[in-house]
This record gives C-alpha cells, sequence and structure tokens, in this order.
C-alpha cells in the first residue's frame, strides 16, 4: 500500500503558501514534492499528494513497466496536527471507475 503525508506550511518573509507531500521510499528514504497554495483552491493538497506519487514513478519507472493507466490518490483521512493523508492506487485503462 501506498500513503502520502501531505502538510500545509504557511508563508515566511520570502515564499508564500504551500503544500508538502511526503512519501516513504524503499531504501528508508523519503520523496517531498511540494506545491503552491492557491487561496480558494482546495486541490493543492491532492496536487501535492501526486506529484510525490509522479516523482516516485520515474524514479521507479513502474507506469513503463505495466499496461496503459494512470494514478489516482484518495484521501483516507487526517492526523491530530493537520497531515492529510492519501492512498494511491495505479488505475488500468479497462478498469472502470
Amino acid at each position: 500500500m501506498i500513503l502520502i503525508s501531505v502538510k500545509y506550511f504557511g508563508p515566511t518573509n520570502h515564499r508564500g503558501s504551500k503544500w508538502v507531500a511526503t512519501m516513504a521510499d524503499t531504501d528508508d528514504s523519503k520523496l517531498r514534492a511540494s506545491e503552491h497554495y492557491a487561496y480558494g483552491d482546495s486541490n493543492g493538497c491532492r496536487e501535492a499528494a501526486l506529484k510525490v506519487l509522479a516523482k516516485w514513478d520515474d524514479m521507479a519507472d513502474f507506469t513503463a513497466r505495466v499496461s496503459a493507466g494512470d494514478w489516482v490518490v484518495e484521501e483516507v483521512g487526517c492526523t491530530h496536527d493537520h497531515n492529510f493523508i492519501f492512498t494511491a492506487v495505479f488505475k488500468y485503462e479497462y478498469e472502470g471507475e
């Protein structure tokens, strides 16, 4: 199972707000990707999760080795410190919704 944690970081003196997605890799390291926070847009959290997943997919070359399809992320919860947790599933092109 693939789990992705996404956290909101507020603005600093030099940069605006952002979402940062973190995903554990197989060698006990962590992959991270960020997405700018757009006020009024609730998809930034999901987009950050998709970005870190795409980063992992490029490193692992997963999609290139399987049938046509695409990754789908689904929010499964939120921690006590407001980290959003997503799970990722690869949906093959021939699978229905």
